[in-house]
């Protein structure tokens, strides 16, 4: 009879092993599933960048009516993922005063370089110089990268309209010699227009 209550004990014991390793096999899978949910939420995937603009004007040396602008933008990948950015865009545009003609205010356009930026690199996307006459008193200088789309498999998940922007006006002196810094982070998304 003690042989047979050791034997019904083991068995217990086997049944009840069993079952606290299949709790803790599920256990442990759903704690992979809730990390990997939480890192999504975190956005640990998400594409993020900082765009910089330096903007620097001299008067021009025997041109009393011209003023030497030069643009210095900068792009920063501040996320946490590889980003690959496709050309973007620099316009200068007359703000002040009014143009009459709304075609008129584009003063120049410039491309921006593709990069490619790993996290936490830093590249020069483009330094620029133009020519701005006195009468013109502020001008508007905007920077922008289209946003990647992400991809799950086949399908996009964002919008194809989303840009990461910077937007400054500048005061322009001709008899003076100064730099504006203007600085953004990459998380704002402006659709383009």
């Amino acid at each position: 009879m003690k042989q047979l209550e050791g034997k019904d004990c083991r068995s217990l014991v086997d049944v009840v092993k069993v079952w606290v390793e299949t709790i803790q096999g599920i256990a442990t899978i759903l704690a992979i599933i809730a990390g990997g949910y939480w890192f999504f939420l975190q956005r640990g995937t998400k594409p993020q960048i900082k765009l910089e603009q330096t903007v620097t004007q001299r008067a021009v040396a025997g041109e009393p009516h011209e003023t030497l602008i030069v643009v210095d933008v900068r792009v920063t990948n501040t996320g946490k993922v590889k980003v690959d950015l496709d050309s973007g865009e620099l316009q200068l545009t007359q703000v002040n005063p009014i143009p009459t003609d709304p075609k008129s205010a584009r003063l120049e356009s410039f491309e921006l370089k593709r990069v490619t930026l790993e996290p936490g690199e830093s590249d020069q996307a483009l330094f620029r110089d133009a020519i701005i006459m006195d009468n013109i008193k502020t001008i508007q200088v905007h920077s922008d990268y289209k946003v990647p789309l992400e991809k799950i498999l086949f399908w996009s998940l964002k919008d194809k309209n989303l840009y990461w922007n910077l937007l400054s006006f500048v005061d322009i002196d001709a008899n003076a010699s100064r730099t504006n810094d203007e600085k953004t982070s990459g998380d704002s998304h402006k659709d383009k227009k």
